[in-house]
């Protein structure tokens, strides 16, 4: 999920018009859940946008890209805007969040093009190991 969200900031840093490129990935864990932002430099979402950009896409691959460019969605060279409503759907599957927040908010916000919040509860410490399917 944070690989996402981070990707996705990255690629509006380098793509908007600020000279000076950032993304800045904050992290707080207050015991009970992990709150993140991540921000960047980029230019930014239209307020309209916030909502939209967690919404599914269709759900044949085939030819996606194609048809997202067409309807203005996503940019094929640089995803099929799968990604975010993914990362939603797995966050309040386990009880957590996440969404757009207003980039006018205190230092270091208000300079950032996009800020993306998540919410995720709190999970053991203890690690898991997982294994990989046999061939």
């Amino acid at each position: 999920m944070l690989g996402n969200l981070v990707d996705n900031a990255m690629h509006a840093a380098v793509r908007g018009s600020r000279a000076d490129r950032w993304v800045e990935v904050e992290a707080l864990d207050d015991g009970a859940d992990l709150h993140i932002a991540v921000s960047d430099s980029g230019d930014g979402l239209a307020a309209s946008d916030a909502g939209r950009v967690f919404q599914r896409r269709p759900d044949d691959v085939d030819g996606a890209a194609e048809a997202l460019a067409a309807s203005g969605g996503a940019d094929p060279a640089h995803g099929l805007g799968f990604g975010l409503p993914l990362v939603r759907d797995i966050a309040r599957r386990d009880g957590g969040d996440v969404w757009v927040a207003d980039p006018g908010g205190p230092p270091p916000h208000a300079e950032a093009g996009a800020v993306f919040c998540a919410r995720l509860a709190a999970w053991s410490s203890r690690p898991t190991r997982i294994r990989p399917p046999d061939r």
